[in-house]
């Protein structure tokens, strides 16, 4: 029987015979057929074989259907598209030719000149195959071969066969692709989830660079897999040649071990285990790594380094479980053998990405958030890893608590309350003191102290002891508009601190703090509250015909009683003191809870925003503080001279603006500074832009600061900086980078003759070259990413770590996509 229709043949694969075959028929365009099946048992889709053609061969006699003209067979999520199918109802055999083409369920594609299916589609042989396969980190892995052999459904066998995650140029299709692997034989097994190659060699185009005759990875769709990851090599003057052989191993599905053994020339042998651990409510990691150093004098001895030290280590673990969808609990946690671990091996620790580790923070966290509430509850350990830092003086935070609820205010008044507490307690062991003006007076040559400890000329920056601090703040706010558009802000604020202080005399050197803090009080309370009014005038208008602009005029007025206590109690969270654009209108410019502002002061401003519809934006700020009565907080010296050379510690402040510029994606920029009072000489600069030519195309960065010297608090000198870094991307796929860092300080230098010394100021010649510099070039398409790099490691960073100058290094990184990538890096330093 021959039909020229669009037929579509539903066939049980339960039917072993055509037995009754007289009772079947072909039936016009949307109609079903079943063999063997009643139609009022119709089996499920899943156990039924589809077949949709332009034209149709059913042979009765013989149980066989041919399909011929854009023929498409479904089953079980199976789909075989062919010019030609071939189903035998007895055998289950299905085959296809012409332009064959085979989807499963996971969307792995074949493509074939003929298919020869057996038992339900899952055995087979295929001819000219080729097999693509989508995986999720965005690349497409690509088998090809004369013929293969599929068994079982699971393990497929390809002969004489070829593997890449590189397209095919279109230009010249002859031409090889960028990588490949050709083996006698791939087999992939399905339940394995893995490739096996047999008698391969690795080609880049074309050229063969490496031959096995026999090794094994995982699919291109496995994440994790048990086996040798790839290893690494670096060098450096201290550890010699490095040689790294990490082996994954998954232990189960939700968590697995990783050994990094590491054999350095100079240092012998370092192990490193890394077990990780995923649950329902979250996942945690545990990291250890230990050496028997052979050489130990390669590094600096005593204080700057750990030249003495044969068994140095490292011990990390961190962890995040959800308690509730709101709730989270988590830790971070290092504890090592010496400072100097983390920087002289070149080790990366959880949460780190610093090329240059300066400190390590233990932490161990509660958090909740709520849709008008935060909660936070947190201990810390502070571990500085450079040579100049004494571990004794770092703090130990435990710990510190942060709450804020916002509501809606009464029904009679409106506007938001606004509910604060803070709970900050903080032990030292010994006392952390700095030389005012700045000197080189140091503790055991490293250490920075005091010639001279009194108040006039030493800071104590933190106090040797316990401080405990709790706070509870609460405040009203509300914005009234009236009818002309200007927009009045009234707030009432209050705020209650108590403060709980065991010093500690004990230790070398602590007994000077006497001598700073000798007002302290064992036992404090402190009361602070104020009310104010906010006001802003916004007047809009146009600006052309496709823009909008505004000027508006800001004033604000603070009323609340002086400060009490200043200089008699701890300032630990409070010490960093920045006067700018941003917190012009804050009601307490001090960074924390430790200082409150007190006395009566006015901020004026005036604020100008010109807005376009292409998005382009320009924002322009100036504004001063004025202190009105009472007395000036910032003005007041406490153990560190908090508010000296801040500009605000007079009455009239210095000024504060910005400017910003935005003209979409491909240019923005930034200035904000505070101006001298006086003559208008900057105080401090802040600079920055970030440009796109699309031209080139070039992405850059450029940062710049400019800012006084700070001689009450330490800094004798002005600090300059300028930092730059750019791309290029020379074609779709080749870029170079570079960056650079440099110190433009103005140093002092101090002339000594036979009269009394004298200073003068010069340029520090060494300021004008880069002090940090890196370059790189990178190639980057659908299965290959290649990264050169080049950094110099600034020689301040490198002394203190032990280190005698500068580090220069260079690092190489080849990723073949689906392969795992080749990682070099080689210090070029002599040291």
């Amino acid at each position: 029987m021959r039909r020229e229709l669009l037929a579509v043949l539903l066939i049980s694969p339960l039917v072993s015979s055509l037995g009754t075959a007289s009772a079947v028929h072909a039936q016009n365009i949307g109609s079903s057929l079943f063999m063997g099946v009643s139609p009022q048992s119709k089996p499920g889709d899943d156990e039924r074989v589809v077949v949709e053609a332009r034209e149709l061969v059913y042979n009765r006699d013989k149980g066989v259907v041919t399909a011929y003209d854009n023929v498409e067979l479904s089953y079980k999520g199976q789909t075989v598209v062919a010019d030609r199918i071939t189903y035998d109802s007895n055998t289950k055999d299905v085959i296809a030719a012409g332009r064959v083409r085979i989807v499963d369920k996971e969307g792995t594609s074949i493509t074939a000149d003929s298919v020869e299916l057996k038992g339900s589609l899952r055995d087979g042989f295929m001819h000219a195959l080729r097999l693509e396969k989508d995986t999720d980190e965005g690349y497409h892995a690509r088998f090809s071969s004369p013929v293969g052999e599929r068994i079982d459904g699971k393990t497929t066998i390809l002969d004489y066969a070829t593997y890449t995650a590189c397209n095919t140029c279109r230009e010249k299709p002859q031409r090889p692709p960028l990588w490949r692997i050709k083996a006698a034989r791939i087999i992939h097994d399905g339940k394995e989830r893995t490739l096996y190659y047999e008698d391969a060699r690795m080609e880049v185009w074309g050229i063969p660079i490496f031959y096995a005759p026999y090794f094994w990875t995982p699919d291109p769709t496995v994440k994790r897999k048990t086996g040798l990851l790839t290893p690494g090599y670096s060098k450096s003057s201290t550890l010699g040649m490095g040689f790294t052989f990490p082996f994954f191993w998954e232990a189960g599905p939700n968590y697995d071990l990783t050994f990094s053994p590491t054999y350095y020339e100079r240092q012998g042998l370092m192990g490193q285990v890394e077990w990780r651990h995923r649950l329902e409510s979250g996942s945690y990691r545990i990291r250890v790594t230990g050496i028997h150093q052979n050489a130990p004098e390669a590094f600096a001895t005593g204080r700057y380094g750990a030249g003495d030290k044969t068994n140095r280590g490292l011990i990390e673990s961190a962890g995040e479980f959800l308690i509730t969808p709101r709730w989270r609990w988590g830790w971070n946690v290092s504890l090592m053998s010496d400072k100097w671990f983390f920087n002289n091996y070149n080790l990366h620790g959880f949460g780190y990405s610093s090329l240059f580790y300066q400190e390590a923070i233990s932490t161990v966290y509660l958090e909740g958030a709520g849709e008008r509430s935060y909660f936070d509850l947190s201990a810390n350990h502070f571990k500085g890893l450079t040579t100049y830092d004494r571990q004794s003086q770092q703090p130990v935070v435990h710990p510190v608590l942060d709450y804020n609820k916002r509501v809606n205010g009464p029904e009679s008044i409106g506007g938001e309350v606004d509910f604060t507490v803070n709970l900050t307690s903080i032990s030292r062991s010994v006392a952390d003191y700095r030389q005012i003006p700045q000197q080189q007076e140091r503790l055991f040559g490293i250490y920075e102290t005091c010639a001279i400890f009194d108040k006039s000329h030493c800071l104590l920056r933190g106090m040797s002891g316990t401080s405990t601090r709790v706070s509870a703040a609460a405040s009203w706010q509300r914005d009234f508009i009236d009818p002309v558009g200007q927009v009045w802000k009234p707030f009432v604020f209050g705020r209650a601190d108590a403060f709980v202080v065991s010093q500690n005399f004990g230790a070398r050197g602590n007994d000077y703090q006497r001598l700073i803090a000798n007002e302290a009080d064992d036992t404090a309370l402190r009361f602070t509250g104020g009310i104010g009014m906010e006001y802003r005038f916004p007047l809009v208008a146009s600006f052309g015909a496709h823009a909008t602009q505004i000027l508006e005029p800001i004033a604000q007025i603070i009323a609340r009683p002086d400060e009490s206590r200043i200089g008699s109690l701890p300032n630990e969270d409070a010490q960093s003191l920045i006067f700018d654009d941003t917190n012009l209108f804050d009601w307490s410019k001090f960074s924390g809870y430790d200082r409150a502002e007190g006395g009566v002061r006015a901020n004026l401003g005036l604020q100008y925003t010109v807005q376009g519809e292409s998005g382009a934006r320009l924002n322009l700020l100036a504004g001063q503080s004025f202190h009105l009565a009472g007395r000036n907080s910032y003005a007041v010296k406490d153990y560190v001279n908090t508010g000296a050379n801040s500009g605000l510690e007079y009455d009239n402040s210095d000024y504060v603006g910005r400017l910003q510029l935005t003209t979409g994606d491909d240019f923005s920029m930034f200035v904000r500074g505070r101006f001298n009072k006086d003559d208008f000489t900057p105080s401090r600069l802040d600079g920055g832009l970030q440009f796109k030519v699309p031209a080139m195309p070039i992405r850059g960065t450029v940062f710049y600061t400019n800012y006084a010297e700070q001689p009450d608090v330490g800094y004798a000198y002005r600090r300059e900086g300028l930092y730059a870094s750019a791309r290029w991307n020379l074609t779709k796929n080749w870029w170079i980078s570079g960056s650079a860092l440099f110190d433009l300080n103005l140093q002092e230098k101090t002339i000594i003759t036979n009269g009394p010394a004298t200073s003068a100021r010069y340029w520090d010649a060494s300021g004008l070259s880069p002090r940090s510099m890196s370059f790189g070039l990178g190639y980057d398409n659908e299965c290959v990413t290649f990264n050169l790099g080049y950094t110099i490691v600034p020689k301040e960073y490198a002394t203190a770590n032990g280190k005698s100058e500068r580090d220069e290094i260079i690092s190489f990184t080849l990723l073949f996509k689906s392969l795992g990538p080749i990682a070099v890096s080689q210090n070029l330093s002599s040291d």
